[in-house]
């Protein structure tokens, strides 16, 4: 009986692990979540006076990141992001691409 119930504790574990569909069943989900213009005590778990319930969640679940570096504009930021090269090394930082003009990241990297 026992030996029966490991037997169904360690299948309904190893389903909890296993994502249908999934070549690398332990291969772990990541969600970044990057936010223009959030300061350092504009989140919950810096400022008790501030309530953000499901980010103070999602961060205590996960891991926080609270030693990075950012540039003072958004393009910047979001190419280091998308490509994992520096802004300087794309060329693009100090520039902010605006709507409607013909800026772009070179063709050379990819994201």
């Amino acid at each position: 009986m026992e030996r029966l119930l490991l037997l169904f504790v360690a299948g309904a574990l190893a389903g909890v692990f296993v994502q249908p569909g999934s070549a690398n069943p332990t291969k772990p989900h990541i969600v970044f979540i990057v936010a223009d213009d959030l300061g350092w005590n504009d989140v919950g778990w810096h400022n008790p006076d501030v309530k953000t319930p499901v980010l103070d969640q999602l961060a205590h679940e996960g891991v926080i990141l609270n030693q990075s570096y950012v540039n003072y504009v958004c393009t910047p930021s979001r190419t280091a992001f998308m490509t994992g090269y520096f802004p300087y090394h794309v060329g693009s930082q100090h520039v902010v691409f605006a709507p409607k003009r013909p800026q772009y990241i070179p063709s050379n990297f990819t994201f």
